[in-house]
């Protein structure tokens, strides 16, 4: 049952498979979930599982419903209370997927993706100095290689911030030519474009992959014509 629910939530994007059928799959999966909850109505996992195929297919009050179910038998499981606050951030209610992170970080404050999803809401939400706070506490820096920190400070268009999280991406992974691209824009702008051009020459000069080093030198070419 659960790899049928799997198979449902990762069909969407299957171009194969029609959308009458994708809806047929999902309507067996949740019936077939339903079917495993109430079997193992004690056990957090397939309220969770059920829950988190409500949310895939939109269903976002009986997700929530059904989480709030897991919830009251494991309070401090930390996939749960992720997936509640996932599915408020999807109907627009910041506020609720803050409470909830936050208590995620306090019942866990030694996980780092606690830390990090509190942090980023709270960028995301206006609340930057907390947010930054909590990364500085851990980490000693705001340089994080963390996907997370690259869409929040992309969607509140803090370039600044945005280049040191990816100057750590280049830095963790100087071979990859999709960060040394990304950060070459986000220099440019910021207006900062000795050091984009710095970046892409760096970047040909150690990627082997022709394609690669094509793509980057283009953008070089780009850059070099402002």
């Amino acid at each position: 049952r659960e790899q049928l629910a799997s198979f449902a939530m990762n069909s969407a994007p299957l171009s194969f498979i029609s959308n009458e059928e994708k809806i047929q799959i999902f309507n067996v999966a949740i019936e077939e979930m339903n079917k495993n909850v109430i079997e193992n109505h004690l056990n957090p996992r397939q309220h969770l599982f059920l829950g988190i195929l409500y949310s895939n297919g939109g269903l976002f009050d009986a997700a929530l419903d059904t989480l709030q179910k897991a919830l009251i038998l494991s309070p401090k499981k930390h996939q749960i209370i992720s997936a509640i606050a996932e599915i408020y951030l999807k109907k627009g209610d910041v506020d609720s997927a803050i409470k909830y992170l936050e208590r995620n970080f306090n019942n866990s404050p030694e996980f780092d993706s606690a830390r990090l999803n509190l942090a980023s809401i709270y960028i995301f939400s206006g609340k930057i100095a907390e947010g930054e706070k909590l990364l500085m506490d851990r980490y000693g820096t705001l340089e994080i290689p963390e996907s997370a920190l690259v869409n929040v400070y992309s969607n509140a268009k803090n370039y600044s911030r945005l280049a040191g999280v990816l100057r750590a991406f280049v830095l963790q992974s100087p071979k990859e030519a999709s960060y040394r691209a990304d950060l070459a824009d986000t220099y440019v702008r910021l207006g900062r474009f000795s050091e984009a051009i710095k970046t892409l020459e760096e970047g040909i000069s150690i990627i082997e992959d022709q394609n690669s080093k094509d793509e980057l030198s283009a953008k070089l070419r780009l850059i070099r014509g402002f």
